[in-house]
């Protein structure tokens, strides 16, 4: 029983500081007129999911992202009912981390207006190639997370973060590159903002539910 909680608790905690470091990178960045850049944004990214996953990684069964965790279920690598409660925590953390950035940014950066707490959206692109890119994108982000049972804590969390901070410099001005459903939930859910919010469960879904396959059925393998 405290192991569960302890790893709901991790799954809540990983995903608020995925998303509030990741959206703040895209707020900061909108508030001081491009100080960041794209290069910073993604380099914020990428060292936020590195630090989630060395400082909470051991704890979690979910990987702070609801796509992973649903796809783990899919896999038979978890079973529904804590896949379930993980989700739970996972939305719950983002949607705190979305609330917080509009507490903070509220009087430079109105939560109905652009980059909207930074919430992702598709720019220049259709439903089809957003959603395509993210889950490419997602796959390779799975992969490190999931692959190599014999990988350290920290190698992986080096992985990850390299995986979700490349994804970033590579997508990050055309789709946000969210890589994770609860990255968009969280600040949608502050600023009410939910254009093509769609394309974040459906891309992240289907490279996580790929990743997870072949991790179980291949690369697992002996």
């Amino acid at each position: 029983m405290a192991g569960n909680l302890r790893a709901f608790i991790a799954e809540f905690l990983g995903t608020f500081g995925w998303v509030f470091l990741a959206a703040g990178a895209v707020c900061t960045d909108a508030a001081t007129r491009g100080s960041l850049g794209p290069i910073g944004v993604a380099l914020a990214q990428g060292l936020a999911v590195a630090a989630v996953f060395g400082m909470l990684g051991r704890f979690s069964t979910g990987y702070f992202n609801p796509a992973l965790t649903l796809a783990l279920a899919a896999a038979r690598r978890t079973d529904w009912g804590r896949a379930a409660l993980s989700v739970g925590c996972q939305l719950l953390g983002a949607a705190c981390a979305g609330l917080l950035l509009a507490q903070l940014f509220a009087a430079v950066l109105p939560p109905a207006e652009a980059p909207y707490l930074g919430t992702p959206l598709p720019t220049g692109l259709g439903f089809r190639a957003a959603t395509l890119l993210e889950a490419v994108l997602t796959f390779f982000l799975a992969l490190a997370a999931l692959g190599g049972t014999g990988r350290s804590a920290a190698g992986r969390a080096v992985l990850v973060g390299a995986a979700a901070g490349a994804a970033a410099l590579m997508a990050g001005p055309l789709t946000g590159a969210a890589l994770n459903p609860a990255r968009a939930f969280g600040p949608a859910v502050a600023s009410g903002f939910w254009v093509e919010h769609y394309v974040y469960w459906f891309g992240p879904g289907a490279g996580a539910a790929l990743a997870a396959f072949l991790t179980r059925f291949v690369f697992d393998k002996p």
